[in-house]
């Protein structure tokens, strides 16, 4: 199997991996976003970065949210609570619906 020849790196490209120019740009890349996130007042409804404190304080459900308890059995789920639950999305007019498995 012939060799692939690679070409020489010039030294201004030395240079740069070096002193981690690309290294340092994505860095600084990330710290713009991190810094803007951080002065950004408007960046999650007016409240900046913020954080769940869930156990202490429950989170708000969406209004229009409908759920059931997933740990019984199947039968049970698709006889009792699948019904109300289609109930309650056409009377929302839900246009889509997502069923999440627990």
């Amino acid at each position: 199997m012939p060799l692939v020849k690679v070409p020489e790196a010039k030294f201004l490209q030395k240079l740069k991996r070096f002193f981690l120019v690309d290294m340092f740009k994505g860095m600084g890349l990330t710290l713009k976003f991190n810094v803007g996130a951080l002065t950004d007042k408007d960046s999650v409804a007016g409240k900046g970065i913020y954080t769940e404190q869930y156990p202490k304080v429950r989170p708000d459900v969406a209004p229009r949210f409908h759920g059931a308890p997933t740990n019984r059995s199947h039968r049970v789920t698709m006889e009792t609570d699948a019904p109300e639950l289609l109930r309650r999305c056409r009377e929302d007019g839900a246009d889509a619906v997502v069923l999440v498995p627990s």
